[in-house]
């Protein structure tokens, strides 16, 4: 509730920074709409260190839903109403787009996202998972090549809204 120049001057002590940054992009790439309130954490070492973000639940990632159905739209950030007032703050926002140029080109690139999701796939397929699945009519959803060429398409068209959004702040 404090003004943004109370807020801008003294965030920085009350929450660590690099990981509300890093949890603002998990957050959006992974697209995890029943995580900007509930199944979020704060958590702290002791009462001298700064708050940080812990995941939690993470069942409706990637373009499904906690359901297990498929989402729709990819084109909405994920926020809160504290990310609300860091995205209005220029280091937070400097910081954001830092780290997001380093992470898109290696540990979150399209590639190696979606090749995660490609070898398990294959994987759990190479060795009858999906199969045996399938004779359990009671199970709500059975995998197959359509689910993973939808998850890597959802993931590619993601990106592209992040990196515009991110790089448009």
């Amino acid at each position: 509730n404090s003004s943004e120049e109370i807020f801008d001057a003294g965030i920085g002590t009350r929450l660590d920074m690099e990981n509300a940054v890093d949890y603002f992009i998990f957050l959006n790439i992974t697209y995890a709409i029943d995580n900007t309130g509930k199944n979020l954490y704060t958590a702290r070492y002791n009462q001298e260190t700064p708050y940080f973000f812990v995941a939690w639940d993470l069942d409706g990632t990637f373009g499904n839903s906690w359901t297990g159905e498929r989402l729709t739209d990819s084109n909405n950030i994920l926020t809160n109403g504290l990310y609300e007032r860091l995205i209005s703050n220029p280091i937070f926002v400097a910081m954001l787009k830092e780290r997001w140029a380093f992470l898109k080109s290696d540990v979150l690139s399209e590639t190696t996202i979606n090749s995660k999701f490609v070898d398990n796939y294959n994987f759990l397929k190479g060795n009858g998972v999906y199969e045996r699945e399938r004779m359990d009519e009671t199970l709500p959803f059975n995998y197959s090549d359509t689910e993973i060429e939808y998850i890597t398409s959802w993931n590619s068209s993601r990106r592209v809204f992040l990196d515009n959004y991110i790089n448009g702040l």
